[in-house]
């Protein structure tokens, strides 16, 4: 049985259930963060373990589970009926040890990889290290809360940096979400850096020439590029996330070599999913940004029509029905 791992109107889950429901592939849905609401069971006998967890909707049997796709889950959380935050947060921590030992106790393949491999390929400097030995152009990096040290890079580098968060652009500020985008760093933020940067450290990095930027995204043994012509919006010139509706996408041809370092690094991260993102230069190098475990995908399939939805779900089959050796994150 296939396990989906993620949050209630994650339209990526739907999609790929879509798929599997249409192949006949036997699975089920779970967001952790429904932990504190459900009825859950470990047992260790003399027969072996069993963990059940037994929700609104049936009840899960972990022992049938050869297969989880860890999406992109909430937090556990425990049942409305506890309203003292205090105790919401203790019985939050208890949830999540509970949840910790279910995970690791599951003895199957998991996509993109467990808990700890995502959080161990998230860091960026680790990366960019791993990017370099593979043969990847990798730009010069600093992360830093010191602002006398942002100030030593950005005169090394002429003035000509960007800044971006360390961990995920994505983050919770309660009750919505913000997020912040790769920006330029200008002679007024160096003003700032004392009051702000000491408390939040940041990534900074030369600003590069491009002539393109690429997302690829691989799915097992299958590497899906996509060419974002980004340069001739302003909003995108950056980061280019700044302007979706403007900004041309189209399916692109990798060279092997570089088809071959995404493949490469997604396997050493331990992964065996992973979105990546390049810099093609106008000489026509290709620099190595960043990694993202759990990243997004459905926006580039929509506007170049690269399967990707499909490759996941197949990808999730193959080790359900036949148990492939696939490169899935194994713990």
């Amino acid at each position: 049985m296939i396990l989906v791992l993620s949050k209630p109107g994650d339209v990526h889950a739907d999609r790929v259930e879509a798929v599997l429901r249409a192949r006949g592939a036997p699975f089920v849905r779970f967001d952790p963060g429904e932990i504190g609401a459900a009825r859950t069971v470990l047992e260790h006998g003399p027969e072996g373990a069993t963990t059940r967890i037994t929700t609104a909707h049936g009840t899960i049997d972990l022992g049938e589970v050869s297969v989880v796709w860890l999406r992109r889950p909430t937090a556990p959380r425990p049942g409305d009926a506890i309203t003292d935050p205090a105790m919401r947060r203790y019985l939050a921590l208890e949830l999540e040890l509970l949840q910790d030992g279910m995970w690791h106790a599951l003895d199957c393949a998991w996509l993109p990889g467990r808990h700890a491999q995502l959080r161990s390929a998230d860091h960026k400097l680790a990366q960019l290290q791993l990017a370099a030995g593979l043969g990847f152009s990798v730009p010069p990096s600093l992360i830093t809360n010191d602002p006398a040290e942002l100030a030593r890079f950005y005169e090394q580098h002429g003035g000509q940096l960007i800044s971006k968060l360390a961990s995920p652009a994505m983050f919770w500020t309660e009750p919505r979400i913000a997020v912040r985008y790769t920006r330029p760093v200008e002679l007024a933020d160096l003003g700032y850096a004392a009051s702000m940067l000491r408390h939040a450290p940041m990534l900074f990095q030369p600003r590069i020439a491009k002539a393109r930027e690429l997302r690829v995204t691989v799915v097992g043994d299958r590497v899906f590029a996509a060419a974002i012509d980004s340069q001739r919006n302003h909003r995108t010139a950056v980061d280019s996330r700044g302007d979706f509706t403007r900004t041309h996408y189209e399916a692109h041809a990798l060279p092997a070599a570089i088809e071959a370092r995404c493949r490469a690094l997604t396997e050493r991260s331990g992964l065996g999913f992973a979105t990546i993102d390049l810099i093609v230069t106008p000489g026509g190098d290709h620099v190595f940004l960043e990694l993202n475990p759990s990243g997004q995908y459905l926006w580039i399939e929509e506007r170049t029509g690269l399967p990707i939805t499909l490759a996941v779900a197949e990808l999730l089959i193959r080790h359900e029905v036949h148990h492939d050796d696939v490169p899935l994150g194994y713990g």
